[in-house]
């Protein structure tokens, strides 16, 4: 869903993304992780482009609770087993699960660069 800065205004701008634990914007996009279905979401800003599976994480059963983006890269926390932090190329590729282990982090913030 999406309103405007005061709070009204709201519409529907993409449907189908599954159950959101978190989202974050960056470069024209909105990426929104999926926690226990295992993925990283992204679509256009203007709604175009839904990729709901644009990170696929199910493979390693890691479940992205928090989510945060900068000019490079897409961080995502884990708090399960033991926590970690993974990161992505904003493009996806590179994925690297274990950026930092045993953080029990639900979250992740990034500051801009």
């Amino acid at each position: 869903m999406r309103a405007d800065i005061s709070g009204y205004n709201i519409h529907t701008f993409v449907s189908g993304v599954g159950a959101i634990t978190d989202i974050a914007t960056q470069n024209g996009f909105v990426f929104w992780s999926r926690g226990m279905d295992y993925g990283i979401g992204r679509v256009h800003e203007n709604g175009t482009g839904f990729d709901p599976n644009f990170i696929s994480l199910s493979d390693s059963l890691f479940e992205a609770t928090g989510l945060g983006v900068d000019s490079q890269y897409i961080y995502f926390a884990q708090f399960l087993d033991h926590g970690r932090i993974g990161r992505a190329a904003l493009d996806g590729t590179n994925v690297n699960l274990s950026l930092v282990d045993n953080v029990n982090a639900a979250d992740v913030a990034v500051e801009p660069n």
